[in-house]
């Protein structure tokens, strides 16, 4: 065999070894990227599920005031188990004045590698529908 086509036979293993390798690191980077994105898709599900607890909470307060005390979830109980996460989402309702509430919704998720935690303050007023109004 002629020592220049031995020469190139070594240079395309060499050149197949770092292909490989590159293969290999790049793979890596693929599951990390799909581990970033269940988590953004569980933590964007408990952002939802906050926001939907206090449009609830402000619908019930419009209608009949709110209590004071600990509110569980107040939607579907299926909502708590969405995008390989399970949820716990917990209302804190403090009265601020009268018709007027401070309520803290905490959401707590668990998913197959994370969990985590997120809460949410805002201040709930009911409007009375009389006020501002001329007969």
């Amino acid at each position: 065999m002629n020592s220049r086509a031995e020469g190139y036979i070594l240079l395309e293993i060499l050149v197949v070894g770092v292909v490989l390798l590159a293969m290999t690191a790049s793979l890596r980077l693929y599951q990390q990227a799909m581990l970033t994105e269940e988590i953004d898709a569980v933590r964007t599900t408990g952002v939802y599920l906050a926001r939907e607890e206090l449009s609830r909470l402000q619908w019930q307060a419009a209608k009949r005031g709110l209590q004071a005390g600990q509110v569980g979830w107040l939607g579907a109980k299926e909502q708590l188990q969405m995008n390989n996460g399970r949820f716990v989402v917990q209302a804190d309702v403090q009265p601020v004045a009268e018709n007027s509430w401070q309520v803290v919704v905490t959401v707590d998720w668990q998913s197959l590698h994370r969990q985590g935690k997120l809460q949410f303050s805002r201040v709930i007023c009911r409007q009375d529908g009389a006020k501002g109004l001329k007969s």
